[in-house]
């Protein structure tokens, strides 16, 4: 219990190494560890990550899920700003590579809950951060069904990267669509193929998610077996 307190409010310092504007307000911002104390955790988690040198950033740090694995040495999150960025996120998506950020954690128990069981991934816009780490954590795991369902409009965050594990894997299904109702209807196909031998894993705001969870259940899926992550503040 001690060390896992330590790790949770002893800080790991990073350092930023780049940070990409893919497209309108989506940003992937990859940090390097700047000392020899490394981070662990587990695909699907989150981290609280504070900038100690900067100043104006409003609250001063933010959740974000960790959209990666520890095998690739590094720490990449995903976020959105929105039409006018946060104090935080224009911080945040305006630092140099080189400038400092602390991260703490892992937060949550979000992640995979079952070692045979499928695993079908449901996320809008940049809900599917988390399921970045999930899919590269799944990429050798030929022994089940794994689907990812992505909504979002006009652009798909990480597709390249769910497309890298799809020809890794062929267990592996990957889903762009661009709306809720094209979700609702991969959903929908989903649950007739896979029933209630899957697990559902739901990711994205809040309303999203809750409408989503509420589908499944419609359809009959049981509520043990729906696993949730609401994103805020992203």
């Amino acid at each position: 219990m001690a060390n896992t307190l330590n790790t949770i409010f002893k800080a790991t310092p990073l350092t930023v190494a780049d940070i990409q504007n893919p497209a309108a307000d989506y940003y992937i911002i990859k940090l390097n560890y700047a000392t020899d104390r490394h981070f662990d955790w587990k695909p699907g988690t989150a981290g609280l990550f504070t900038l100690p040198h900067q100043k104006n950033t409003g609250s001063g740090f933010r959740f974000f899920s960790i959209a990666g694995v520890p095998d690739e040495h590094a720490i990449t999150i995903g976020t959105r700003t929105g039409k006018t960025a946060s104090a935080y996120k224009a911080v945040l998506t305006h630092l140099h590579k080189g400038d400092r950020v602390n991260l703490r954690g892992p937060i949550g128990s979000f992640g995979v809950k079952n070692d045979s069981a499928p695993v079908v991934m449901i996320a809008s816009g940049v809900g599917v951060t988390p399921f970045r780490a999930m899919a590269l954590d799944l990429t050798a795991d030929q022994t089940r069904p794994i689907k990812l369902i992505q909504s979002a409009h006009g652009f798909h965050l990480f597709q390249s990267d769910f497309e890298g594990v799809a020809q890794k894997n062929a267990r592996f299904e990957y889903l762009p669509v661009e709306s809720g109702k094209d979700a609702q209807t991969q959903m929908l196909a989903t649950i007739k193929e896979l029933g209630d031998s899957a697990y559902y894993y739901l990711s994205g705001s809040s309303k999203i998610v809750k409408a989503n969870k509420q589908f499944l259940k419609q359809h009959g899926v049981p509520a043990r077996q729906i696993i949730t992550d609401v994103q805020f503040g992203y």
